[in-house]
């Protein structure tokens, strides 16, 4: 079976110096995403990372924490409503990382409205806040980009008109 491996670094700034040294081992993906790392984002202050892909399957995100020098899992949500709906195009997640924005640009269900979902984070497991807001015009690529504020209260999402 593919994969796909994501590697994440920790940049070093100084006056004069610049360099960057990976952090854990690589996140290795089992091809169950058409584009998995399409879209990624990390918490403040970078100890939690949400990563997104569409195609495949029917977990369009999943997010790992930064634990004892390597990347682990956290449990995964069934965020598609139909296969290959583009789930996670886009993703964000606040600055605590316990809210997570997911942007949808086609949904089959819907005659191809994107749409968005945000979830909470627990400590257990994620649940979806609120409905699924959809764009207003098919095609319209509703949810293509999206960025969660800080605190994960506010949230501006783009469309392609």
């Amino acid at each position: 079976m593919d994969k796909f491996d994501l590697t994440i670094f920790s940049f070093l700034f100084s006056i004069c110096l610049f360099g960057q040294t990976q952090l854990g081992q690589n996140i290795s993906v089992p091809d169950t995403f058409f584009a998995v790392g399409n879209s990624v984002a990390t918490s403040q202050e970078g100890s939690r990372v949400v990563v997104g892909g569409y195609g495949k399957s029917s977990y369009g995100f999943r997010v790992y924490d930064y634990i004892n020098n390597d990347w682990t899992q956290l449990p995964s949500v069934n965020n598609t409503e139909y296969p290959n709906d583009v789930s996670a195009y886009s993703v964000s997640i606040s600055s605590n990382g316990n809210r997570v924005a997911i942007g949808a640009v086609k949904n089959l269900i819907n005659n191809d409205l994107g749409h968005f979902k945000v979830y909470d984070y627990d400590g257990t497991n994620w649940s979806q806040v609120g409905p699924t807001i959809y764009g207003e015009t098919n095609d319209d690529l509703f949810g293509l980009v999206l960025e969660l504020s800080a605190s994960g209260m506010r949230l501006v999402v783009g469309a392609k008109f």
